[in-house]
């Protein structure tokens, strides 16, 4: 019994200082992620005030972001409280969505897949299935305007015969040009004449092609515009030579060091990107706080 005390008021302790940081600060705030897959707890309802409670003013996920069961012709579904999300730290899934029409994350930009989905003795970091009933009714547009990596694994879609703009995207660019790096399976999304052109503003690279999530122009996709050399293992800052990012980078670098990235993969320590946070400090959302500060503001 006195074990358990005291691990409970290690646990609290630890969260209260969590907490205290966050209201003094102005970091990014985490919420945690699920592993329940495609199942679901409870009924429609329920699980529909459950994903929102959890995720809303999130903006760095803690495990996997799962969005399904969204079925319930009664239930008139907002899902702006997805808005906030930047950063997954496992895998998104999104499935049996046949009463949501559009599913907007416009800032999402990171999904790092710490742990992959698998299926099919692949590992995915994006799976999108199941979302249209009798082809009539379902998801028609998913909007990540701002996703620039998936650094594990592929994307899947499949059993989505409404979906669409998925085509035009350039997966091998944000899964770092892995051999096969999207499978489109059995209606895995709509047939291109089905679907409205993106907008002639989605046109970046002068060569004609269209890249978007949706029709509208902030719905262009905003990632890379040139190839890496293939001694490149993620991102580059010189296409035309060998200019590496560091591996800790995430979605580009202006030079080689970890000390030069656009974002950190992980966490940020002392103007560098690092794997995890040293000794003596806290690692809250993606900075690493020392405990001596977090104590003297308490």
């Amino acid at each position: 019994m006195a074990c358990w005390n005291r691990n409970n008021l290690l646990l609290l302790t630890v969260l209260f200082f969590r907490l205290a940081i966050l209201s003094s600060t102005r970091l990014e705030r985490e919420c945690l992620g699920t592993t329940n897959g495609f199942t679901i707890s409870g009924n429609f309802s329920t699980h529909y005030k459950n994903l929102r409670s959890r995720y809303e003013n999130c903006n760095i996920v803690l495990g996997n972001l799962e969005i399904t069961n969204l079925m319930d012709r009664s239930i008139s579904y907002d899902l702006s409280f997805l808005q906030d999300i930047r950063l997954v730290t496992g895998y998104v899934l999104i499935g049996l969505l046949s009463d949501v029409r559009i599913l907007h994350l416009p800032n999402l930009e990171i999904i790092r897949v710490d742990l992959p989905f698998k299926l099919f003795d692949q590992e995915y970091g994006l799976v999108v299935a199941l979302t249209s009933r009798n082809f009539v009714r379902g998801l028609k547009e998913l909007h990540l305007p701002a996703l620039k990596e998936i650094s594990r694994g592929k994307a899947l879609f499949v059993e989505n015969p409404l979906l669409c703009y998925v085509n035009t995207i350039p997966w091998n660019d944000i899964t770092f040009g892995q051999q096969t790096s999207v499978d489109i399976l059995k209606h895995g999304v709509a047939p291109q004449d089905h679907c409205s052109n993106c907008s002639m503003l989605c046109e970046r690279d002068g060569r004609g092609v269209r890249r978007c999530w949706g029709p509208e122009v902030d719905q262009c996709h905003t990632g890379i515009l040139f190839r890496c050399q293939e001694e490149c293992l993620t991102w580059c800052f010189n296409p035309r030579a060998f200019g590496c990012c560091h591996l800790q980078c995430a979605v580009g670098c202006y030079g080689p060091s970890d000390s030069e990235c656009l974002t950190c993969k992980y966490f940020r320590y002392g103007g560098r990107c690092v794997p995890k946070c040293p000794e003596g400090y806290y690692d809250i959302g993606q900075e690493c706080i020392i405990k001596e500060k977090i104590l003297a503001t308490n």
